[in-house]
């Protein structure tokens, strides 16, 4: 699936969450805490679809506010960090992106996303900006703005990197709509939905589910520090992934393992 921060970034649909934390629950650890405060942030986002908009004034969110989540992240004086939604025929989904300052080519294109924001791109115009936006972040990833401050913010920048822009999305988009599994509880949880539309595991897949071990875990080495996740998605099911952050500055986020634990298809096609 995504394998290093430079394509990780392109579309950042990157992923959370089709479901909310589950009702008086307490997180049972701060992983858990983590991410169900950023779902809650993430369904604050008010996504009002209009078809005869072609930029990105389809969803309502103050990103520089939320990326204040991110308490243990921060940007680089020479780099701007910004959203931006995007919207094709069959998908909406916000795009982050990282602008060098001074950069001719960056300034032009924030210069057009103004302009589209506006509705003054139209058509073959706004397709072709994103054309252009899409290119500029492959060239220069959109992690590379971001500096870790500490230990605990390796993960943060992890799910942020996955899961930072999963609100708001519109029709294709959708396919991206992971979960991450941060503790027994949260397995028991998504095992035990009936009426989601996702997720109705059969007995079957429910028995083989709830034996997956479901522990973040974390270990640090002289460059880099490592992660297991697991997670869950639609069209895919539970799937162990292990991911690896290099300590030096611009950090560098590389997927190493994907293994299907459990597999599932809910059988929706947008």
């Amino acid at each position: 699936m995504l394998k290093s921060s430079s394509k990780l970034v392109t579309i950042i649909l990157i992923a959370i969450s089709s479901c909310s934390p589950p009702e008086n629950s307490e997180p049972t650890n701060d992983y858990e805490k983590f991410v169900d405060g950023l779902v809650n942030l993430q369904e604050q986002a008010e996504f009002n679809f209009d078809s005869t908009i072609v930029g990105g004034n389809c969803c309502d969110f103050d990103f520089d506010t939320y990326f204040k989540y991110f308490d243990q992240l921060s940007v680089d004086s020479n780099w701007v960090l910004e959203s931006h939604y995007r919207i094709s025929a069959f998908r909406g989904h916000p795009v982050v992106a990282s602008f060098a300052r001074n950069d001719t080519i960056a300034a032009e294109i924030r210069r057009e996303l103004s302009l589209s924001r506006k509705g003054l791109l139209k058509g073959k115009e706004d397709y072709d900006l994103s054309l252009r936006l899409f290119g500029y972040m492959d060239s220069v990833g959109f992690l590379s703005a971001i500096h870790i401050n500490s230990d605990s913010g390796y993960f943060q920048y992890l799910i942020f990197a996955l899961f930072g822009g999963q609100y708001c999305l519109f029709g294709d988009a959708n396919y991206a709509d992971w979960e991450i599994i941060t503790s027994r509880q949260k397995l028991k949880y998504f095992t035990e939905l009936e009426n989601d539309t996702y997720y109705r595991f059969s007995k079957s897949v429910k028995k083989q589910a709830l034996k997956i071990d479901p522990e973040i875990k974390m270990e640090t080495f002289p460059d880099s520090i490592t992660f297991r996740i697991v997670t869950l998605d639609p069209w895919t099911g539970f799937v162990e992934n292990k991911y690896s952050i290099t300590k030096s500055w611009p950090h560098k986020l590389t997927q190493y393992e994907h293994k299907v634990l459990v597999k599932y298809d809910c059988g929706v096609r947008f």
